[in-house]
């Protein structure tokens, strides 16, 4: 279930991306990769369900650089422990837009972590579409 919820992602990253114009314009994307952030609780009571997440992300993201990547580019991840804590989501999410400029977010297996890193990336993002 994860690893096709992996694919789902990435699918919709996919379509994004191949809209065209905005390609190299884009935080995120560069001639050969595109950066994509995951936040999960890696650490913590939730850990379980967290790790195995990211392995399923891994996996589809593995899976999707050898068939070519995405227009060509392939994929990287960066993930972030969020320890299923609301601000530490936030905090994670934060790091992952301003500092790391990854196009897309994915992740995280607990509603409420969920929520407050949705809302950090939407003010984070500003201006920059969304993928959901």
């Amino acid at each position: 279930m994860i690893k096709y919820l992996a694919t789902a992602s990435l699918l919709l990253a996919g379509a994004y991306l191949s809209t065209g114009a905005s390609l190299a314009a884009d935080p995120g994307i560069t001639d050969s990769e595109i950066l994509i952030g995951d936040v999960e609780p890696l650490t913590g009571p939730p850990a379980l369900l967290g790790v195995a997440a990211s392995i399923g992300h891994k996996i589809a993201i593995a899976e999707a650089n050898a068939a070519g990547g995405i227009n060509g580019r392939k994929i990287k991840v960066i993930s972030e422990d969020d320890q299923s804590k609301q601000e530490e989501a936030a905090n994670a999410v934060t790091k992952l837009i301003s500092k790391d400029s990854v196009l897309a977010v994915i992740g995280e297996v607990a509603s409420s972590a969920s929520l407050a890193a949705a809302g950090t990336a939407s003010a984070e993002a500003g201006n920059r579409r969304a993928i959901s």
